[in-house]
Order: structure tokens, then sequence, then C-alpha cells
């Protein structure tokens, strides 16, 4: 969006500043003099947003150099010299201004008020002054030309016809300058940020060298070949005593086992009864018979009229209970039942069955 409104000559911003300036604008100096207000006193520019120079020229100018960043290789073809030199100006102007006007990263500090909505997102002519004032956008935009650089750098780039060291010593020089500004106000916008920034750049160049080189298989040594030194050998103690094994380290639960084992305290057994009848009705099958008989009678009780117990409050509504007591009476008595001459057997006993 940037691109087709600089290109965009037919707009009505465009055609105004067309008008006032002359159609070949050069890059604005760093150190134009400060905006005129409208009574006549001279005000001095706080940011580099209030900074005069920054008009629809250097509107323009600024984003054109994306497609040189796009394609760094572009500024040495045959034929057009002139392109290093344009862009060599404009990009000292512009990190003289980033020098003139400091700004550092917000995001380290340790709290910083959230914008509502950041002006450096509006791509607009007017807006580029709010752009180059926030750090992030500084940051992006010289970690774009850095790359480029690095781009020029490469000896075994396909793209690059005339690489940077084809080119006389004014352009190297040059070339080396712009390095160490960007690096420098890397630095001072984002302190660290520029060591960060040569350790991918490196790797990353190690990495196009090894693809130019077939891709070959990486040769490692180990200190003790490349230094030739034998390493120290341990030397044993007449007094060493024989190593001691180590106390096995258990989980609680088996700790507490071993604890059991070691000390049982188990449950005295239980005393024998004197009385045989009071013997056999301790017995678990005596009280099984027992508790099947309370069943039976509840329910024989309950079917009795003189009893007056409504049909659905009886005990033969509750599925529980006449599960309990089929499974109790076929214990009991279903056998016994089963030798008896019965003509037709009730509903209670094709379930207990």
């Amino acid at each position: 969006e940037n691109k087709a409104e600089a290109k965009a000559p037919a707009a009505p911003k465009a055609a105004d500043a067309a008008a006032e300036k002359p159609p070949a604008a050069t890059a604005p100096s760093a150190d134009a003099p400060a905006s005129v207000s409208a009574s006549g006193a001279a005000t001095k520019a706080v940011s580099l947003s209030q900074d005069p120079v920054l008009d629809y020229g250097f509107y323009r100018q600024f984003w054109g150099l994306q497609e040189v960043l796009q394609y760094p290789e572009r500024l040495f073809e045959q034929r057009r010299e002139e392109n290093w030199y344009a862009f060599y100006k404009f990009v000292s102007d512009l990190l003289k201004l980033f020098q003139k006007y400091p700004v550092q990263d917000s995001g380290r500090q340790r709290w910083v008020r959230q914008e509502p909505a950041p002006l450096r997102h509006t791509p607009r002519a007017k807006a580029l002054g709010n752009q180059l004032d926030d750090p992030n956008f500084r940051i992006q935009l010289l970690t774009q030309i850095m790359i480029a650089f690095q781009t020029l750098e490469q000896d075994n780039s396909s793209n690059s016809n005339r690489p940077i060291k084809r080119q006389p010593d004014s352009v190297r020089n040059q070339f080396n300058e712009l390095k160490r500004t960007c690096e420098a106000v890397l630095q001072q916008t984002r302190e660290g940020f520029p060591d960060m920034l040569k350790h991918l750049l490196k790797r990353e160049a190690q990495w196009l060298d090894w693809k130019s080189a077939g891709c070959r298989e990486f040769e490692r040594n180990s200190l003790e070949m490349l230094n030739a030194k034998i390493p120290p050998a341990d030397s044993l103690s007449r007094t060493a005593m024989a190593p001691q094994p180590a106390k096995p380290r258990l989980q609680p639960y088996l700790n507490s086992f071993l604890k059991t084992m070691k000390n049982p305290a188990f449950p005295e057994a239980p005393t024998m009864l004197s009385d045989p009848e009071e013997a056999a009705k301790a017995t678990r099958v005596n009280m099984m018979r027992t508790n099947c008989d309370q069943y039976l009678d509840r329910l024989i009780e309950e079917d009795k009229p003189e009893n007056g117990i409504e049909d659905e409050y009886k005990a033969k509504r509750n599925k529980v209970f006449m599960w309990q007591c089929r499974r109790l009476f076929s214990q009991q008595y279903l056998r016994i039942y089963t030798k008896k001459e019965v003509g037709a057997m009730t509903e209670f006993m094709w379930q207990c069955r």
C-alpha cells in the first residue's frame, strides 16, 4: 500500500506536492533548518515527525528503498553506476536523522502503556514521521539494510553479478561507512541487538558457503588431536577405601511394608464359644438364613388385608429389596421348594429361577 501510494501521481496530495516541488526531488539533508511558525518565530523540532524535511518527496524516496533492498544486486548493474550513489546519499541522510533524533526501544522498559491505535500502521504520507519515531520500525528497516549488505558481501551468490569486493576503493569505503553507521544506530535504538544480528548473519553466511560447496560433510577433530597433548591420568591413593554400597532408597509404601513384616502385630484369634448352639448362630450361614426369614416375613405380613397397607407402599414394589429377597431365597430354600409338588409356579419363583 505504501508503494502504491508513492507511485500514484494522480492523487490530490501527490499533485499538490508535485506542483510545489520540482519533479526531480533530491534527498533532503539532515541538517535542514528548523521550521518556522505562522508568527515568524523559529521553533526547534523535538522529534523526527516534526522535522520539515519529511515531505512528500522524502516519502517517495523512502518507500522506493524497498525495491533496492529486495534486489540489492541492482545497485551495481552495468550502465547504472548512479544507483549506488543515490542509495548512499539517501541512506546517509536517513541515518543522520536517526542519530539526530534518537529513540529507545520501549520493550526494554518494565511497563509501557499500550497504544489504542498505533499511527505506525497507517500507510499515509503524513504518518511517515510517526513511523520513523517508532523504535521497532527503525530496527526493522535497519535490519533490512544489514541483510542487503550481507547479500552484497557474498562472493558465491548466483544473483550478484558484481559483488562489493569487485568495486573500487571509494565505493567500498562508502559501503563500510554505511554499515558501521547502521550498527551504531541499532546499538543506540536497542542495546545488544547488533551482536545478535551479526551472529545470525554469520550463521547464514556459513550455511550459504556450505551449500555452494556441494553440502559436504563436516569434519570435526578433537582438541587432543589438534593440541597433541595427552590428558593427565587420575592417580589412585594408597589409603583408598573400598567403595561402600549405597543404601537403597525405596518407595514409601515399601518401607512401611518392611516395617510391618519386621514386627507384625496380627489380631488375636477369636475365642471358641463353649455352647454349640451359640457357636452355630454366630456362623455366616445362620445369619443369611435369619435375614432371608426376615425378608419373607415382611412380604407375608404386608400381603395380609387386616394390616391395611396400600399396594404402592409395599416392599414388593422396591426393586432392590426384591432382588435381595430373591437372592437369599435361592440360597436357602430353592432346592426344598423344587422338590415339592406345586402345580403352578408364582411370578416370584420364576424370577428366582
